[in-house]
């Protein structure tokens, strides 16, 4: 599971990098005179969203197992398991769809972007840390 972790913190930071350099890719773009509607197409292909669509797949495959890791280890409840694998296979669902359609998501789907953003995988990571914190008692966690 490191080498997973070690691929998955890579994917972020090339795609947070990626998406950073976007504005100025854009700027260029539009002063070689090419067309704006086009661009998004270039700059996000099919080459990045697999890249994108791996990542994903990975980073939901790694917190679903890290919070059956926790429940089995008994740092969390067992209700937080399966919110988190509900959660995990809508990502899964969403990224998906978002491949398949090469980001055409079709209407009254698109609720699946929110599954496939970055900020929410860290959403639920940060809900795990929530659950692990709750289990101590307040007067162990300042101690």
């Amino acid at each position: 599971m490191a080498v997973i972790a070690t691929l998955i913190f890579s994917e972020f930071i090339w795609e947070f990098i990626h998406h950073y350099n976007y504005p100025e890719a854009l700027k260029e773009w539009i002063n070689q005179g090419k067309s704006v509607e086009e661009f998004t197409k270039n700059y996000d292909n099919a080459t990045i969203l697999a890249i994108a669509t791996i990542g994903r797949y990975l980073q939901y495959l790694l917190i679903i197992w890290l919070s059956l890791l926790l429940y089995k280890l008994k740092q969390i409840k067992i209700w937080n398991p399966i919110v988190m694998t509900i959660f995990g296979l809508m990502g899964f669902v969403s990224a998906t769809v978002i491949y398949v359609t090469q980001f055409n998501i079709p209407k009254g789907f698109e609720i699946l972007l929110f599954f496939f953003i970055p900020g929410f995988t860290f959403l639920l990571l940060y809900w795990l840390g929530v659950a692990l914190l709750t289990k101590f008692k307040k007067n162990e966690i300042g101690d």
